[in-house]
């Protein structure tokens, strides 16, 4: 049932439906939980041929959906209320990789052209706030991931770089560029997720984590463990294990294993590797706003190249596929 098969965002609304938006629009769950119970959002004729790249619920009930080449839709119900695109005095790009919400009606918007603080209620769909761009103190003005520490400060994590937005006033912050140059070769910072003490970044280049204050950073890629470096989300489980997805495939790793390296980085990583062999039609694990979120039973959704994949991480923890035993028949040596 979904619209479209190459899957970008997939988002839970508060009453844990599941939207999620592909190249192609933007498909709801008719019940929640239930994997193959899809319909298409588009009944209205402009939502029959837009290109998904995010998706957020706000908290006046609607959904705020961005575009690839058309902007900011908000939505009530399966209804367009409002549009925010390069036609609006003030906004400059109509690439929404992210969207976040804060508060009871402020939205940030990540584009190609820096973040904007947008005000957004029932009665007044989209007024512009702020705009934050490398003008006032970004690193870059893509922004590819915007994520919210728990003290109010912002990550924006670009396909170039990352900036720490210290927060100065009621929606308003400070930016400052993170060197990452004194402790990691990444640079593509494609997702985030912020716990009570640390902040976590999928890259290209494997995790990046550093304490909430922007202190401590680590570096965990593939000569620590990992099976591949190219990472395009991140998430943790109820039990805090840490779900990672990318180009090939899904990596879980146990709270005990990402703990342990945190004690001692010499030490190699533990993980399960999830493909094709589990049950997966494509192991490709998209880039999207974003492109893995949880539900309240605990399961986890992943966007990928051929539809939504659905991982119940207590079943996936018990499930191990052992190949057999090789016989060697023969050995040549030139």
């Amino acid at each position: 049932g979904l619209k479209g098969d190459y899957v970008r965002a997939v988002a839970m609304s508060p009453s844990g439906e599941l939207w999620v938006g592909t190249n192609d629009g933007i498909s709801r769950q008719l019940h929640q939980g239930k994997m193959s119970d899809f319909i298409a959002v588009d009944d209205d004729p402009f939502l029959q041929s837009i290109s998904v790249l995010s998706i957020a619920h706000h908290n006046d009930g609607t959904v705020l959906v961005g575009t690839y080449t058309d902007g900011v839709l908000k939505l009530d119900g399966e209804r367009i209320i409002g549009h925010l695109n390069t036609n609006t005095l003030g906004f400059d790009s109509n690439e929404i990789r992210s969207l976040v919400g804060v508060g009871d009606d402020i939205v940030l918007i990540g584009t190609a052209s820096g973040m904007y603080v947008v005000r957004s209620t029932i009665t007044q769909p989209f007024e512009i706030i702020a705009h934050y761009s490398q003008a006032n103190g970004l690193a870059s003005n893509f922004i590819a991931s915007i994520t919210v520490a728990p003290d109010g400060g912002l990550w924006l994590g670009s396909t170039f770089s990352l900036t720490y937005l210290t927060p100065i006033g009621p929606y308003q912050w400070q930016p400052h560029p993170v060197a990452l140059d004194t402790f990691t070769d990444a640079r593509n910072f494609f997702s985030g997720i912020a716990t009570a003490e640390r902040v976590w970044f999928a890259t290209e280049r494997g995790i990046v984590t550093g304490t909430i204050e922007g202190t401590d950073w680590r570096w965990l890629s593939r000569q620590d463990g990992l099976p591949f470096d190219k990472l395009f989300t991140i998430n943790f489980d109820q039990q805090h294990g840490l779900w990672l997805g990318g180009p090939q495939g899904i990596i879980w790793i146990a709270q005990q294993q990402w703990q342990q390296w945190l004690q001692d980085s010499s030490h190699l990583i533990s993980y399960r590797r999830f493909s094709e062999l589990d049950g997966m039609v494509s192991r490709l694990i998209t880039f999207g706003g974003p492109a893995s979120t949880i539900d309240r039973h605990g399961r986890l959704w992943f966007a990928t190249g051929q539809g939504v994949v659905s991982i119940q991480p207590e079943q996936a923890k018990e499930y191990a596929l052992v190949p057999p035993q090789p016989i060697i028949e023969q050995v040549l040596l030139d």
